[in-house]
């Protein structure tokens, strides 16, 4: 792709000087690129697999929980990597494929937990999971309130509010 953009800037009459920066660039873009079409999810691998999965089983929460478990395995083998890495001497490089592999395994897993809070408040209306009565604070109070104590100033509008009703 890099080599089509400088042939076609050349056609069109650009005179286009091309550096070891911008050839190191171009390698480190397909690099993040194929890194992420690790088939880990949520990379964009992993939800290219939990749609195969998908239209397998026709079961999208089955699909996120395998799709979910090979991201989650795979940050476990990058926190292994990093670990050794940092063994073998490469103090910053390890530490770099550690924490890539702590957001992997978090984000996996995250992301199965979002599915499923999903599906449970799928179709229940937001009345149902909302407090009607809920106790308010009235507006004549600074923002810096006295949280402490028995004497606190939260605490006293808090029982002022529950008297009168409101």
């Amino acid at each position: 792709m890099f080599g089509r953009a400088i042939t076609l800037f050349r056609l069109l009459g650009f005179q286009v000087r091309v550096d070891l920066s911008w050839l190191i660039l171009a390698l480190i873009n397909a690099l993040l690129a194929g890194f992420n079409l690790l088939p880990a999810f949520p990379l964009d691998g992993g939800r290219v697999l939990r749609s195969i999965l998908w239209s397998m089983k026709d079961n999208l929460r089955w699909a996120t929980r395998i799709s979910a478990e090979i991201g989650a395995g795979f940050g476990l083998a990058l926190i292994f990597l990093g670990v050794i890495s940092v063994l073998m001497g490469n103090l910053i490089g390890g530490i770099w494929w550690f924490l890539i592999g702590l957001f992997l395994r978090n984000a996996s897993n995250v992301s199965y937990r979002q599915l499923l809070v999903r599906q449970a408040l799928e179709g229940e209306p937001a009345r149902a999971l909302m407090i009607a009565d809920a106790i308010t604070v009235p507006p004549n109070l600074s923002v810096e309130l006295d949280l402490e104590g028995e004497g606190g100033e939260l605490k006293k509008a808090l029982e002022e509010e529950m008297k009168e009703g409101g």
